[in-house]
């Protein structure tokens, strides 16, 4: 890679370059980080002119992981692996490889690919709503108050709403909570 810099992968500074001294490097003379420093010898050799994806053409080139007759033009954030142009998905937060990527978008773990999110004031407030057919049933508002405290600090939906529906449920549920309270209280004392 031309003008390739050794870097200290804590404190980004850079370190001593050449082949010969890359191995003998123990720690950052900036940060003091213990360092094991492993390089190619392609690294330190200006690469030759061609555009990515195309074949490597000398010994020593990184190629691709799934295509072992593509040049590398990345690695993979989450495996490692050397990826071509073509097996390269780029997002702001890194490279993935399309493994990875599905992987990272199923199990959430990359945040630009998150597809859905619930909408827990909805819920809530849906919630808090059908209390009030059933308003002598206290159980159904304290649901869903004690959901909406314990859902109150997760992300909002996908689309930007406030949380003002979220308290209004949360407050329509404590009505409805003491409401129902107050009539067993006074159903009870009167047949005492």
């Amino acid at each position: 890679m031309a003008g390739a810099i050794l870097e200290c992968p804590s404190c980004h500074a850079p370190l001593p370059d050449g082949l010969d001294v890359a191995p003998t490097i123990e720690r950052c003379g900036a940060c003091n980080t213990r360092l094991r420093v492993a390089t190619f010898p392609a690294f330190f050799k200006p690469p030759p002119e061609a555009q990515p994806g195309q074949t490597a053409i000398e010994d020593g080139e990184a190629t691709c992981f799934h295509h072992d007759q593509k040049r590398a033009v990345a690695t993979c954030d989450a495996c490692g692996k050397f990826l071509c142009q073509l097996c390269d998905v780029e997002l702001p937060t890194g490279h993935f490889c399309t493994q990875c990527f599905e992987q990272g978008a199923r199990k959430g773990k990359i945040a630009e690919v998150e597809r859905s999110r619930a909408r827990y004031d909805t819920v809530v407030l849906m919630l808090a709503v059908l209390g009030l057919l059933f308003w002598t049933v206290p159980l159904l508002p304290l649901g869903a108050l004690i959901f909406g405290i314990v859902k109150r600090n997760a992300p909002p939906s996908l689309i930007h709403r406030s949380r003002v529906r979220l308290y209004v449920g949360m407050t329509l549920a404590v009505i409805e909570f003491i409401g129902g309270c107050a009539f067993w209280i006074a159903i009870w004392a009167s047949n005492k």
